[in-house]
């Protein structure tokens, strides 16, 4: 049997997160076509939540919570320039996003504001994806 930390690099692993990635995508159109647009944007997060996730895998870095993965992804990839500064404004923005989502009142977001996040959810998964490829685990 393999061992954890064989595990958790594992190109298993990384495809089972960025398939759940691309699965919370679709999630994020079809909820949206039903004019779910809060829950859709929480989708968008979590696409780009599981897009990280995978990229932290391959260092092989692990993060126990949201805030944790999103300093790891600042600290690993975005300070050093690994990966541009605009996807950390994108991943930025809609986890304060799903944040107010969870934990304020009276938050709703409308179509206009999800056709303005889902391209960029996009090109951020597209981002990453790219980089993973370019990666040998």
């Amino acid at each position: 049997m393999e061992n954890y930390h064989e595990a958790l690099c594992s190109k298993e692993l990384i495809d089972f997160r960025l398939r759940k990635a691309t699965d919370s995508i679709k999630e994020a159109a079809l909820l949206a076509g039903a004019e779910f647009y809060s829950t859709a944007i929480n989708r968008l997060y979590y696409a780009v939540y599981y897009a990280v996730s995978a990229l932290l895998i391959s260092e092989p870095l692990q993060a126990d919570y949201h805030t944790k993965l999103k300093n790891l992804f600042y600290l690993k990839f975005i300070e050093p320039e690994r990966v541009e500064r605009n996807f950390w404004k994108i991943y930025q923005t809609l986890y304060l996003h799903n944040n107010s989502l969870d934990y304020e009142d009276f938050i709703y977001y409308d179509a206009e504001y999800y056709d303005d996040l889902y391209p960029q959810a996009i090109k951020f998964i597209d981002r990453i994806s790219g980089l993973l490829n370019e990666t040998t685990i």
